[in-house]
């Protein structure tokens, strides 16, 4: 709400009531006192909305129209234009000490958001972190699976350089690069939908193709350190 609305509604609130006590008869002794009392209505609006500044202005509002109707209405009863001064007095006493808990009562409202807002912060730092973390991880372990196939194309380059070989032995090595190719192909796609990983497919092996095909690019390495497989 803006505060000039706020304003408003505070001194509707004061001019309604001090528009009740001028147009009450003086008889009507028992209204003047309930109207007197509604005074602290808008009083402590305004202090409550403004601090305490706002309740000492409010209060303050409020004398400026009440004590002319004093003046004019109550003049000929000294003992009880005695207790509305006194009364005046008390509206001071309640803006002020409504507006000073208010305010208390503010600061520690934003110091709560405050908190809160670092709790959030905190937790998105958290969240950053185990995806960081995560990361981290994947990263190591598509480290060690882009090792295993770039190693044996390797392999099977240096043996196709070094050892030319029959056409037989030379389609067989080409065959194990295309295959590791294709592999870190698929590495690489599984990667990318990494969002929404694929089941992992079982199927037979040929166990003896599988143990032929690492003899053959651990061989060449395997007799430069003096070992025979």
């Amino acid at each position: 709400m803006p505060d000039k609305l706020k304003l408003g509604l505070i001194a509707v609130g004061i001019g309604a009531i001090t528009a009740g006590h001028y147009v009450t008869p003086p008889t009507l002794f028992l209204w003047h006192n309930i109207f007197q009392r509604l005074y602290y209505l808008p009083i402590v609006l305004a202090a409550i909305l403004f601090g305490w500044p706002g309740g000492l202005l409010g209060a303050a509002v409020t004398a400026l129209c009440y004590v002319p109707h004093i003046v004019m209405t109550w003049r000929d009863h000294p003992e009880y234009t005695t207790v509305q001064y006194a009364e005046i007095a008390v509206f001071f006493l309640v803006g002020a000490v409504t507006g000073v808990l208010a305010d208390r009562e503010r600061k520690r409202s934003e110091e709560l958001r405050r908190v809160y807002r670092e709790l959030q912060e905190s937790f998105e730092q958290i969240k950053r972190a185990d995806r960081l973390s995560a990361v981290g991880q994947l990263a190591a372990g598509l480290a060690h699976e882009l090792r295993n196939p770039l190693g044996a194309i390797a392999g099977a380059a240096d043996i196709l350089e070094r050892e030319p070989g029959s056409e037989a032995r030379r389609r067989e090595f080409l065959a194990i690069i295309k295959k590791e190719s294709r592999r870190l192909d698929r590495l690489l796609t599984n990667l990318l939908d990494f969002a929404r990983p694929r089941q992992p497919r079982i199927q037979p092996v040929n166990v003896g193709q599988i143990v032929g095909q690492v003899v053959a690019l651990t061989s060449h390495t395997a007799e430069r350190q003096g070992i025979r497989l």
